[in-house]
């Protein structure tokens, strides 16, 4: 949920890999969406990097209280503005309204994993039962849920696997800010996870050999 700071996943002999996060970002997922949002944020005055820092922060305050739900413990704030933790806040409420209505048990909340086969790394937000059921779940802040999501919960799925890990549901959820936005989940079929994941390995080859020319510069 929201944008993580760049992570240093380690293969087991010590070689630094790329975070899932960071290959989508860099490669600019779905960039012609975010220029032409960039536009109409521009043709109303706004300008989109302050925007874009905000909601940011947003996701991310919102992230630390989901987390510190299953932890027990009080997210720090002092970074933030009383705005944001404002709407940090009404995400929760709405994450709270969604898990009252169902038996929620962690087993891996924000665990850092490293895919020795396929060279990258990820943290999932959260594995572990959902009514029973052994789910992989991921929270994002906003308007929708996206296609670059599900690239990115493909990536997450290979990782939890590879530790051993039986998946039987995947879930996104879209957690609102504000008023204008509403609460949406999406259980993400097989077939998208395969194809997702398709897309993740290419996007990871481009971002290896974009790598390999920057070094023989």
């Amino acid at each position: 949920m929201g944008v993580k700071a760049k992570e240093k996943y380690r293969l087991e002999n010590g070689d630094i890999v790329p975070g899932t996060t960071t290959i989508l970002q860099e490669l600019g997922w779905n960039k012609n969406t975010l220029v032409s949002w960039a536009n109409r944020l521009g043709l109303l005055s706004i300008e989109a990097r302050g925007f874009v820092d905000d909601k940011a922060s947003i996701g991310k305050l919102a992230h630390a209280f989901v987390l510190a739900e299953f932890k027990s413990e009080q997210p720090n704030t002092e970074d933030y503005t009383a705005k944001q933790i404002e709407l940090a806040k009404n995400c929760l409420s709405s994450y709270r309204e969604w898990k009252e209505k169902r038996k929620v048990e962690p087993i891996l909340i924000e665990k850092e994993l490293v895919s020795e086969e396929f060279k990258y790394g990820g943290t999932p937000d959260f594995f572990g039962k959902i009514d029973e059921v052994l789910t992989l779940m991921d929270y994002k802040t906003g308007k929708g849920i996206y296609p670059e999501y599900i690239i990115q919960v493909s990536a997450y799925h290979n990782l939890i696997k590879e530790k051993g890990h039986e998946i039987q549901e995947i879930r996104i959820l879209s957690i609102p800010r504000a008023s204008d936005e509403s609460f949406s989940e999406k259980i993400v079929k097989e077939d998208e996870i395969k194809a997702g994941f398709e897309i993740f390995k290419h996007l990871l080859a481009v971002y290896n050999l974009k790598g390999a020319i920057k070094k023989e510069r």
